[in-house]
């Protein structure tokens, strides 16, 4: 084998293992805060036929797995009507998440989103009519 292939492979050998052994010695918290990616959150929502509104709630992108979102009514957490999916794995490695809830469409303002990762400071809460993206900025309407 040629010098240089073998002072490549061993500087190769040599950053994986320091890096391997750098990685070995942080605190599981480190960890996930270098590997945390944000939630990206979306709500939309569609009319029913029974003059019902059902608002939607999309979270994907996030790792961890461990996630907790859940429907707010002027501020407090909303069950009645609420259906949550699982959990699930995106082909990247990152994990998605749904849930809705069916409401009368004039009551729709008191609704958000509340979503609570490792990944975010502080608790996300989306309304029907807020976009989040990229760097997780989120754009109000005016009057919101």
């Amino acid at each position: 084998m040629p010098r240089q292939v073998e002072e490549s492979h061993l500087f190769t050998v040599l950053f994986n293992f320091w890096r391997c052994e750098i990685l070995t010695r942080l605190p599981l918290g480190s960890l996930v805060a270098l590997f945390a990616e944000a939630p990206v959150v979306k709500v939309t929502r569609k009319a029913d036929y029974d003059g019902l509104e059902t608002l939607v709630c999309q979270v994907h992108g996030f790792y961890p797995k461990e996630i907790e979102a859940n429907w707010v009514k002027d501020g407090e957490v909303w069950q009645e009507g609420t259906l949550r999916g699982l959990v699930a794995p995106n082909s990247d490695g990152t994990y998605y998440l749904l849930l809705s809830v069916q409401i009368d469409p004039e009551e729709r303002e008191h609704f958000r989103c509340r979503v609570e990762h490792d990944s975010l400071k502080k608790p996300l809460d989306v309304h029907p009519y807020t976009r989040c993206f990229f760097l997780r900025v989120c754009v109000f309407p005016e009057g919101l």
